[in-house]
């Protein structure tokens, strides 16, 4: 009966976690970036789940704690992807993975008040400050792009019509001949990394590209 009692006791914490967990994956869900919203609701009930147990069964709580925090940084390399030009993705979503994983380590211990505020100051983080990166240097940065494809007349106009459709500052164009009648087109510009993000995933869609190689100058 007691331990019925006690994990009666522990719904609230549960359901602080999925809550934490599913408002910073929501985020990263509609930005399309990598572990969404499933993701961090698990992450944050695992973490929830091993920190109850961790009081309920016994043992050192820190050193499961210090336990959750290893196995995260698994998951967070997970979201971290490196392109053939070196360049970085992913570094935000492993962030959030391993602030979420805290986040249910402090619902998991009850602390449901600072569980709520660090979610709505990371919610903050990601959407105000990201919003204030992007009008200080967002458009500032520069980005290279290799896209290959097949050697067909209209390829290059359509694929200098999605940079114009985004508004890109382009400052650098190149083409170059590759085997089996193909070609390499050298683009660079001036823009967010959402915005190259967007124009990387509508580049890729066109028929006859091959792959775009990106990289931030």
């Amino acid at each position: 009966m007691n331990e019925q009692l006690q994990d009666m006791q522990f719904l609230p914490a549960f359901l602080v976690a999925a809550l934490c967990g599913a408002a910073l994956g929501l985020e990263r869900e509609l930005q399309n970036k990598p572990a969404g919203l499933r993701t961090n609701m698990l992450i944050a009930i695992g973490s929830a789940l091993f920190t109850h147990a961790s009081v309920t069964v016994g043992g050192d709580p820190g050193r499961i704690a210090a336990q959750i925090v290893t196995g995260i940084g698994f998951l967070g390399a997970g979201t971290i992807i490196r392109d053939r030009m070196e360049s970085i993705h992913g570094l935000t979503s492993a962030a959030t993975v391993w602030v979420v994983a805290a986040l249910g380590i402090l619902a998991g211990a009850q602390h449901y008040l600072l569980a709520i505020v660090g979610t709505l100051l990371a919610l903050g983080i990601l959407y105000v400050m990201g919003l204030v990166e992007m009008q200080l240097v967002g458009n500032r940065i520069k980005h290279r792009f290799r896209i290959h494809a097949t050697n067909v007349e209209w390829m290059v106009q359509r694929i200098q019509e999605q940079f114009l459709f985004e508004r890109a500052e382009l400052f650098e164009t190149k083409i170059r001949p590759e085997p089996q009648d193909r070609i390499c087109f050298e683009v660079a510009f001036r823009g967010s990394i959402r915005k190259a993000d967007r124009l990387r995933q509508k580049i890729s869609r066109l028929e006859g590209v091959t792959g775009v190689d990106t990289r931030v100058l």
